[in-house]
């Protein structure tokens, strides 16, 4: 199962349990978690019957000395070199069990956040590349995404934290750009743009005809969304 980073949930003493972030180093390479899989043919849900599904899982372990202050109880098994994703996948099952955690060290909060802002970079491009009567849409959803990632990454490297990210802005673009102003970001005055990709972040938005997100009942108002991705 392939990743970039990880996070733990640290539980701190007033009861709030912020995530830490883990990477093999701060570029943030790729590697892989000793995933297992298997068909299974079970009743899941009683009104769909008896359905044969692919289950996914990967393996844990004991946590080491850089994991184990955040979650001691346990860590992923990772998969950093060719000869180990080679010998989990084709070796024996006992001998594939032998492998052992690799090391990880912590990733800071804001680049925590840049990384979830390129995985939504890479999204926005493909959609960006689809119709645009189709794609309209869901490009403004991930760009909002994009933006909230991008603000809290520049507030948190400037001493906020996720806790107080999360519980003294959560989606709220504007308010999120309104502080960071406070704390240097030159552009003062947000585009329309963002405005209309904040009411679309943070309300209950259904898909009407034509591309537009029309406000569900209780909610007033409806936002259209252009065709020309990124306007």
């Amino acid at each position: 199962m392939p990743f970039t980073s990880f996070a733990e949930n640290e539980v701190l003493p007033d009861g709030s349990c912020p995530p830490v972030w883990f990477a093999l180093d701060e570029s943030r390479p790729s590697a892989f978690f000793a995933g297992i899989w298997r068909r299974w043919t079970s009743v899941r849900k009683v009104k769909e019957g008896e359905t044969t599904n692919d289950l996914f899982a990967f393996l844990t372990t004991e946590a080491n000395a850089i994991v184990a202050p955040i979650h001691p109880k346990a860590m992923p098994v990772i998969l950093t070199t060719p000869e180990a994703v080679d010998r989990w996948l084709e070796a024996d099952t006992a001998e594939a069990l032998t492998l052992k955690p690799d090391s990880v060290a912590p990733v800071a909060p804001h680049e925590a956040f840049l990384s979830v802002a390129v995985g939504l970079i890479s999204g926005a491009m493909v959609l960006a590349a689809a119709s645009q009567s189709e794609s309209s849409p869901a490009f403004a959803l991930v760009s909002g995404q994009l933006l909230e990632c991008s603000l809290k990454a520049f507030l948190s490297k400037r001493g906020l934290t996720e806790e107080e990210l999360k519980k003294d802005f959560g989606h709220d673009l504007l308010k999120l750009w309104a502080e960071a102003v406070t704390k240097g970001l030159p552009f003062t005055t947000p585009p329309k743009w963002v405005e209309t990709l904040d009411r679309l972040h943070d309300a209950p938005w259904a898909f009407g005809p034509n591309c537009r997100l029309e406000a569900k009942p209780e909610d007033e108002g409806e936002v259209f969304i252009p065709d020309t991705p990124g306007v």
